[in-house]
């Protein structure tokens, strides 16, 4: 099969989790003899170039935008969708894997993979669907356990509050509305599995 990854960042230039992940599971699919492509951002124009790293063809576009700039473009981001469409109109991969999307490549680029692959998934690495940034809450300032049960749902009052200005009111609504071209979801855990169900990305 041909097979897409879609992730923000991509090894060696970046080299997080989401990142390791994303790599990993390329080689591993790359092994059992399929065709695999990677499209991966860069955020430094003299790095835009189509390249190969462990027999993966990757597509590296460049995009540079203020953060204040994030709840904004990250559901559409005008540097990079026309090449997204380009580059997957071109290879018609049999899937398309999304992994972190969520800053460069966008959103709406699940939109695009659906309409040129058969099958379209996406693995969360973070609560970036229905969150800002991190979810960093504690029981009190003694005790750093998160109990069995924890309450991840996250009012609007709570973003308006820590975000101010950069909040978009529209930004989750849109995001739910991109979702409906997935196939199915993944979580990388049962925890962020829970956040995401109790803030209606159901699983």
């Amino acid at each position: 099969m041909k097979i897409l990854i879609l992730s923000d960042g991509f090894p060696p230039n970046h080299i997080g989790g989401a990142e390791i992940i994303a790599f990993n599971l390329a080689k591993d699919l790359k092994e059992k003899g399929h065709e695999i492509f990677i499209i991966t951002t860069t955020q430094k124009k003299n790095q835009e170039i189509e390249k190969e790293y462990f027999g993966l063809k990757i597509y590296q576009i460049y995009s540079n935008y203020h953060e204040r700039w994030r709840a904004y473009l990250s559901l559409y981001n005008p540097q990079t969708i026309s090449y997204i469409e380009k580059i997957i109109k071109e290879i018609r991969p049999d899937v398309i894997h999304a992994h972190n999307i969520h800053k460069y490549i966008s959103y709406h680029s699940l939109r695009i993979s659906k309409k040129y692959s058969k099958s379209v998934f996406l693995t969360v690495h973070d609560v970036m669907l229905f969150h800002y940034g991190k979810l960093v809450e504690f029981v009190n300032q003694n005790d750093l356990s998160v109990p069995k049960n924890f309450n991840y749902k996250i009012r609007p009052w709570q973003q308006i509050k820590r975000f101010k200005k950069r909040y978009n009111p529209f930004r989750n609504i849109i995001i739910k509305h991109y979702l409906k071209y997935i196939d199915k979801i993944f979580a990388v855990s049962h925890t962020l599995k829970d956040a995401l169900n109790q803030n209606n990305k159901k699983m």
